[in-house]
């Protein structure tokens, strides 16, 4: 996938993130980024910085080094 330039984190679909989660669907994701009221555009791949307002809000999921984002 590409990149967002100097971030090196690879972009990721909303379904991937959802999947980082243990039994969370795109559809509780999508529920989860309103509620939160989280400033990510609809639809598309997820930057980086999109990726970090996620975790932050709803933790980081196993197999995620909150030490990838802190520079986002």
């Amino acid at each position: 996938m590409n990149q967002e330039p100097n971030k090196g984190i690879p972009l990721k679909t909303r379904q991937q993130v959802a999947d980082e989660y243990t039994d969370v669907t795109i559809k509780v994701l999508n529920g989860a980024i309103e509620r939160h009221k989280l400033d990510i555009p609809p639809g598309g791949a997820l930057f980086p910085k999109h990726q970090k307002l996620i975790y932050v809000a709803l933790g980081y999921p196993p197999g995620v080094n909150p030490k990838d984002y802190e520079n986002i």
